[in-house]
């Protein structure tokens, strides 16, 4: 898989994530904090990238940091979904952790706007819902 492909994935995560938060009997779980928290970690991991990126910098560190949160994906969704989908959406978080994997494919093409495009759109909508997770209900 391709890392512009693996990246529209990661958006498309956010968007679930979106969806499924903003019905109102996932909104009134308890662990509404803990998984706002999560999702602006995700979030803020994706800008740091995307801004390396775009200085020409590998953004050391954010591999281990983007792959030590998907492993906690599960537990945070413990409740609002199926383990079995927390499982895949934790695979496909920690398949996209290799961000120096990324800067290689990159540094083969000649066009990384989309790249960056959808790495700004997964931390956006990821740094979304975290704030929609923060409403009073």
């Amino acid at each position: 898989m391709d890392w512009l492909s693996l990246m529209k994935g990661v958006t498309g995560l956010a968007d679930n994530l979106l969806a499924l938060f903003t019905k109102t009997e996932a909104r009134r779980l308890a662990k509404r904090e803990a998984l706002a928290s999560f999702a602006e970690e995700i979030a803020r991991s994706l800008a740091t990238v995307s801004a390396s990126l775009r200085n020409g910098e590998v953004p050391h560190g954010e591999c281990a940091r983007i792959e030590t949160l998907a492993g906690r994906l599960p537990e945070a969704l413990a409740g609002a979904v199926a383990p079995e989908e927390a499982e895949k959406w934790r695979d496909l978080l920690v398949r996209s952790h290799n961000v120096e994997g990324m800067v290689a494919e990159l540094n083969r093409t000649t066009d990384i706007a989309p790249y960056l495009a959808e790495i700004d759109q997964a931390a956006g909508r990821f740094s979304a819902l975290a704030m929609l997770l923060r409403l009073p209900l």
